[in-house]
């Protein structure tokens, strides 16, 4: 998976509408980052990657490529 592939998934999962998501995009200005969204991602990281994150590592994050970090950079493909 490409972190693009990765980042529409992420909107598609969070179904965040009307914001372009880019890996600049801090997660606390989107509307979908709550409890709720931080279950969301952490099953997707889970079945995508193969990777337990926890609440509270999300909450540490403040944007998406933090995010992307955070499950490891080198999980992604070349784009």
């Amino acid at each position: 998976m490409t972190k693009k592939e990765f980042i529409d998934l992420f909107v598609e999962e969070l179904e965040i509408e009307n914001t372009v998501v880019k890996p600049e995009t801090q997660l606390n200005e989107l509307e979908a980052w709550d409890s709720m969204g931080h279950m969301i991602v952490i099953g997707l990281v889970s079945e995508n990657f193969d990777l337990k994150i926890t609440a509270s590592d999300l909450k540490a994050l403040q944007s998406v490529d933090d995010l992307i970090n955070k499950i490891g950079a080198e999980k992604f493909e070349s784009e």
